[in-house]
């Protein structure tokens, strides 16, 4: 699979410790009313700077307003986009949304709940951006993470099934050895040749 850069954190390997591979973000052109409006009212301020200053006060204050609110809604657009993502780490996918400047819900699910990955692509836009919807469902529920217009999805999705099956594998051998331990206690307890006898018998 090809290497997958743009947002991705590099961390120490660490047993016991959970580790952020991948921090995966909607194309930012899905916020295109906050891009378009902010732009629109920025350049209005910048257009009519001259004669709203001409006009005194009141000309001064509606140009400040204008621009102010203009950045507000970027900003707003930018904090929107940027802190919503799906972090892929070792053990689960954890789906970050931000409402706004103050509102933020998250979703965690662990690699062992994992039903399903699928990506769509859907509309002309998200053809043209090469762009696709990214779900999770969730075993024995209803629940359904979405990452929309992700770029280069397929490879998302890749990622996320890899880290699924280490994590499985994982878990598979630490169940393994928990068992070997089991039985060479019972062995030492009961001896060689009773443990013998119940194992083959």
């Amino acid at each position: 699979m090809p290497e997958m850069n743009q947002n991705q954190l590099k961390s120490n390997s660490v047993d016991g410790q959970e580790i952020v591979y991948f921090l995966a973000r909607s194309n930012p052109v899905i916020y295109w009313k906050y891009w378009l409006f902010s732009g629109v009212l920025i350049l209005c301020s910048a257009f009519f700077l001259y004669p709203l200053f001409l006009q005194g006060w009141w000309g001064i204050t509606l140009d400040a307003i204008l621009a102010v609110v203009g950045l507000v809604i970027f900003f707003r657009g930018y904090i929107i986009w940027y802190f919503s993502y799906w972090k892929i780490t070792n053990r689960r996918v954890v789906d970050v949304f931000q409402g706004g400047f103050f509102t933020q819900e998250k979703t965690e699910v662990s690699y062992s709940d994992i039903e399903s990955i699928y990506g769509q692509r859907n509309g002309f836009f998200q053809g043209i951006f090469r762009s696709g919807d990214v779900f999770i469902k969730v075993k024995n529920s209803k629940v359904k993470l979405r990452l929309p217009a992700r770029r280069k999805y397929s490879q998302l999705i890749s990622l996320i099934n890899e880290r699924r099956e280490e994590y499985l594998d994982s878990r598979a051998s630490i169940r393994e050895r928990k068992a070997q331990l089991l039985l060479a206690k019972i062995k030492e307890r009961l001896g060689e040749d009773k443990f013998n006898e119940l194992i083959f018998d």
